[in-house]
């Protein structure tokens, strides 16, 4: 099995050696299958191509051991399908991958900063929060509804991990309301 790059220690890796296992990840969850765009329009040129692909690479897919594989081959796998949206029908394809939603992120991945944004993102809980709440705080300054810092304390909390999703989305919906019944007295 130590003929994949997957399963190989990764104690001595450099960033190089990191970036090309994303690469190689990053073209096998290519196999997997359509992403949910690619389904909604199939005569788009990225589906047509992506379908010449589908079942290609099924049966290394199907002989993946992510047991067998180190906790950042793990993780990093899980990234590249998520940030790919094809994780779900990797689970659904290939039952063998369901160990990746055990995998266990690295405090500080190795190689991370050359990954793209996107897997950042999935490697990253907090990264992955940031992302969310900077769309959501724009959207917010579009709709001309700046939060004070009351509630850009809520959002901060929420990113560092020290408040829930549904903690700050009740924290926020408390404020929504005191701001009406001020406006309506």
């Amino acid at each position: 099995m130590t003929d994949k790059i997957y399963y190989e220690d990764q104690t001595h890796w450099s960033d190089a050696d990191f970036y090309a296992l994303w690469r190689y990840f990053d073209r096998l969850a290519e196999y997997v299958g359509p992403t949910p765009a690619q389904l909604q329009q199939p005569e788009h040129r990225s589906a047509r191509i992506s379908a010449r692909k589908h079942t290609v690479r099924d049966e290394e897919l199907a002989s993946i051991d992510p047991g067998q594989m180190p906790a950042e081959s793990q993780w990093l796998l899980r990234a590249v399908l998520v940030s790919q949206q094809r994780y779900e029908l990797a689970l659904e394809k290939f039952p063998n991958l369901g160990a990746l939603a055990r995998a266990v992120p690295s405090a500080a991945p190795r190689g991370y900063a050359q990954y793209p944004a996107s897997v950042r993102v999935a490697l990253d809980p907090v990264e992955a929060r940031r992302e969310s709440m900077a769309d959501i705080v724009a959207s917010w300054d579009l709709e001309g509804a700046r939060p004070d810092e009351q509630g850009m304390q809520i959002v901060r909390d929420y990113v560092d991990g020290k408040t829930s999703l549904d903690e700050a989305l009740a924290a926020v919906a408390r404020r929504a309301e005191r701001f009406r019944e001020e406006e309506n007295s």
